[in-house]
């Protein structure tokens, strides 16, 4: 994955072809949090894991913001994930 992580952006990272959505979103989740995707909180508690992959793999352009664990996060149809801390005052993913 090309992630990058600065003060700005927070964590950015995109998604490949070899998985779906959501198996991406957790692991750069669990990367930018530092831990195994299996210690996260379970996300299915926040977002439909199965809407969103349909949303993100469609056709025409999309995304999906949300919070979660202390985190905001914005999921955009061209692959892009976007990842910040929503405990910074302000906080809030952007492209």
């Amino acid at each position: 994955m090309g992630e990058r992580k600065d003060k700005q952006m927070g964590y950015c990272d995109t998604i490949n072809d070899t998985s779906s959505p959501s198996v991406a979103i957790i692991r750069t989740l669990a990367d930018a949090k530092g831990v195994d995707p299996l210690e996260l909180p379970v996300l299915y508690d926040v977002v439909d894991l199965e809407a969103m992959d349909e949303i993100l793999t469609g056709s025409g352009t999309s995304s999906i913001k949300f919070s979660y664990d202390g985190l905001n996060v914005l999921i955009k149809s061209d692959g892009c994930i976007l990842i910040q801390d929503g405990n910074e005052q302000g906080a809030e993913p952007h492209n």
